[in-house]
């Protein structure tokens, strides 16, 4: 299996790390999944841990449309500002 169809299955179902497309890939840097890419990600996630948890928004009921209880987690607000947003700056060093 390769680390894109692994990770987005781990963000989808368990929502703990973001998935490593090509966008994610290249805004922060690594290649692969592992345990260098997971604390470079660690780190990114303190370094912006304000903005981060500012976007940690409730999600939404899928018939109804309603806000739940749950709020997107901290890999699903990276996953979705390296999409958006692309790299930040030039915060992160190149491996």
């Amino acid at each position: 299996m390769s680390d894109i169809l692994v990770t987005k299955i781990m963000l989808g179902v368990f929502g703990s790390v973001p998935a490593f497309d090509t966008n994610f890939k290249r805004g922060c840097r690594v290649a692969t999944f592992g345990a260098k890419a997971l604390r470079r990600i660690g780190g990114f996630s303190q370094d912006y841990a304000e903005p981060i948890n500012a976007y940690r928004v409730p999600t939404l009921d899928f018939i109804g449309g309603e806000h739940t209880q749950r709020n997107y987690t901290r890999a699903k607000v990276i996953d979705m500002a390296f999409f958006i947003e692309g790299p930040p700056s030039a915060k992160l060093p190149a491996s």
